[in-house]
Parts: structure tokens; sequence; C-alpha cells
């Protein structure tokens, strides 16, 4: 079990058992979960409450509250934001 396989359980698949499994507590990030949840303008008042949250709550029941809270979406798929590459030109080189 990977951290996507959470996300995509609480964005599509809407199965809502991940918790029981033993590998859940070694996969799951309520950090992580958060922050690809944020990176879906639609969500991004879901990923906020489920922030303010995350220190207060266990891991299942962030899991658990995520599940019911956020709607079905069509696609697991979120564009990860990145940080933007920096153009490497080769600047010329002197000859002394």
């Amino acid at each position: 079990m990977t951290i996507f396989d959470i996300v995509g359980d609480v964005l599509v698949k809407k199965n809502g058992h991940l918790d029981e499994d033993p590998e859940f507590h070694r996969a799951f990030s309520a950090f992580m979960l958060v922050r690809y949840l944020s990176m879906r303008p639609s969500l991004i008042e879901h990923a906020e409450i489920l922030n303010s949250l995350q220190g207060v709550l266990s891991p299942s029941q962030v899991y658990r509250l995520a599940f019911s809270m956020v709607p079905k979406q069509s696609s697991p798929y979120i564009k990860y934001i990145s940080k933007k590459k920096s153009d490497k030109k080769k600047k010329p080189q002197s000859e002394d």
C-alpha cells in the first residue's frame, strides 16, 4: 500500500476500509494527503480543514474524515505542482 492508494481511495474508489489494513499506518501521511488535495482547486477548502485537524486527530480519524468529507472525483489524477526549472544556458566563456 502506498500514499497513492490512499489518495485514490479518498478521491475515486470510495471504499473507506484502508485503515483496517496493517500497512496503512506505514503508508499513511496526513501531510501528504492534505498536500495532494490542496493541489486540486476544488478541494482546497477540504484540505484546509484537514490541515487544521491533522495534529489533533489520529491517522485513522484523518483518513475517515477525508473519506467522508471529500466528494467523489472523476479521476484520481492531480497535477503535482513542482518548482520551475531554471534555464541553464551556457554562458559564453571568454578566452584569456
